[in-house]
């Protein structure tokens, strides 16, 4: 199956699958795999409330560490 895409003055632009808006295919506006642009531009990606999750676990269990860390 393939992205939609479209040419702008820009460049190429592919079509985010989340919000359906066309962005550059650069690293700007997606985060990239394998030189390809992931499914959802980084917006969409960000603004997902299962990685708003993941990033705030990420960010508790460093501040737990740094404590323990300043305990010691």
């Amino acid at each position: 199956m393939s992205r939609e895409r479209q040419q702008s003055e820009l460049g190429e632009e592919v079509k985010c699958s989340k919000c359906g808006e066309f962005w550059p295919a650069d690293a700007e506006f997606f985060y990239m795999n394998k030189g390809r642009p992931h499914s959802w531009c980084k917006a969409c990606y960000r603004n997902d409330p299962k990685i708003i999750a993941k990033n705030q676990r990420f960010l508790d269990k460093a501040s737990k560490q740094r404590q323990q860390e300043a305990a010691a």
